[in-house]
């Protein structure tokens, strides 16, 4: 019979397998990578995770709530110290300080709409305060909110 331990261990082990940990910067996800340009983890059929929110999980012993954000803005990077704890409205804030928002008339990625979608629905942001923050119009993050 397999305890908990083992099994977690396994799991583990078999995760940081696919991490190149370098001294210096990075430690990058060698395995999937989804269209969304995250590392993906299997964690066992069917339960995939995204690496960097597995990463922080197996490093602090629980998972992100909500969120695993990145300071080194690498979406392939699973270095526990490069991770941190956050909101969408606070990966969102971290993106505008740090100049990556989309603006103007901007075609918006589809992480740009599902993060506006997030903040619609799941953070209870106004479609203006959204609108804002990407520099597109109210009209436009109404329809991303509604799945238009």
């Amino acid at each position: 019979m397999i305890n908990n331990t083992d099994y977690h261990d396994a799991i583990a082990e078999r995760f940081w397998k696919k991490v190149k940990m370098q001294d210096e910067g990075c430690w990058e996800w060698q395995g999937a990578i989804g269209s969304h340009g995250y590392g993906n983890f299997c964690i066992i059929k069917p339960v995939f995770a995204r690496a960097h929110r597995f990463a922080f999980e197996l490093f602090n012993g629980r998972p992100a709530i909500p969120n695993a954000c990145h300071t080194c803005d690498n979406p392939i990077c699973c270095r526990p110290d490069y991770l941190f704890e956050g909101t969408t409205k606070d990966n969102v804030r971290d993106k505008i300080i740090k100049g990556r928002a989309s603006g103007g008339t901007k075609v918006l990625s589809e992480n740009d709409r599902e993060v506006i979608h997030a903040l619609c629905n799941n953070d209870g942001l106004t479609h203006q305060e959204v609108a804002n923050m990407f520099g597109v119009s109210r009209e436009r993050v109404g329809q991303i909110a509604r799945g238009a």
